[in-house]
């Protein structure tokens, strides 16, 4: 049974086994366990449980950033290539149902492509100032003085 899965007919929580077993054996009543026992992320929702026999569950994906990524990697490729390695490895975690290790990667994946993206932008910047507004200024001193 997964972290963030609840089975409504059959299987319950520690909780409820712990509730249960210092009453009794009650088979008349029975309780349901609740969809926030052992979630460690905020990123779960809850959601009311319905029906008989039916695993819900509930949590909002985390994202990968997979396309900020490869746009970071066209801009600067020594940042940009572990900012898609990391957004593919969340992507396969996110898959896979691991939600930590894939918001631990997706957010490795979008500071990487943040940082690459920026950095860009910077030399972008200096090398348009550069060319545009020092190197006249110094050809005509150098003209200037001779």
């Amino acid at each position: 049974m997964y972290q963030n899965e609840a089975v409504l007919d059959g299987e319950v929580g520690p909780d409820v086994q712990e509730r249960q077993s210092s009453v009794g054996d009650i088979t008349e009543e029975r309780s349901v366990p609740s969809l926030t026992y052992g979630v460690s992320d905020k990123s779960f929702a809850t959601v009311p449980l319905t029906g008989e026999g039916v695993v819900v569950r509930s949590y909002t994906k985390s994202p990968h950033y997979l396309p900020l990524a490869i746009i970071a990697l066209f801009l600067n490729l020594p940042l940009g290539l572990p900012a898609v390695a990391c957004a593919c490895v969340s992507r396969a975690r996110r898959q896979r149902g691991q939600e930590d290790g894939a918001n631990t990667t997706g957010k490795a994946a979008f500071w990487l492509s943040v940082i690459g993206i920026v950095t860009s932008l910077v030399i972008c910047i200096f090398v348009i100032v550069y060319f545009f507004v020092m190197t006249p200024n110094i050809i005509r001193n150098i003209e200037g003085i001779t």
